[in-house]
């Protein structure tokens, strides 16, 4: 069976930095951080692998959008940036969590959150 990696991999994601970003912040969440339903999810209109997750079984899912620290953005285009659309089911609101990932992955991760309505 493929695992994750190769998954993400298979997806139309042209940016390999990005899969694996994704693919790190995955094992985060999952192992490092023992969140729940954590699934990757390929939006090949924003070329991003996002993960869907939640910190607690019985908490809302939250999206995490893992980029490498060389992409520019800030909480401003984000919000501003209505293609954001595409990760939320419904069209409501959507907690958008970024997750920066160093160069060379021996850092920490950093997080964080962005509101999209």
């Amino acid at each position: 069976p493929e695992g994750p990696f190769t998954e993400m991999m298979s997806l139309d994601i042209s940016d390999s930095a990005q899969i694996y970003a994704a693919f790190v912040v995955y094992l985060d969440l999952l192992e490092g951080r023992n969140w729940h339903e954590v699934k990757h999810v390929g939006v090949a209109e924003l070329q991003l692998v996002c993960l869907h997750a939640r910190e607690r079984e019985q908490d809302s899912l939250q999206v995490m959008v893992p980029v490498p620290v060389h992409i520019s953005l800030s909480h401003e285009r984000a919000a501003s940036n209505k293609q954001y659309d595409l990760l939320s089911d419904n069209g409501c609101l959507l907690l958008l969590v970024f997750a920066i990932l160093s160069c060379d992955a021996s850092e920490d991760l950093n997080y964080f959150s962005c509101i999209i309505w």
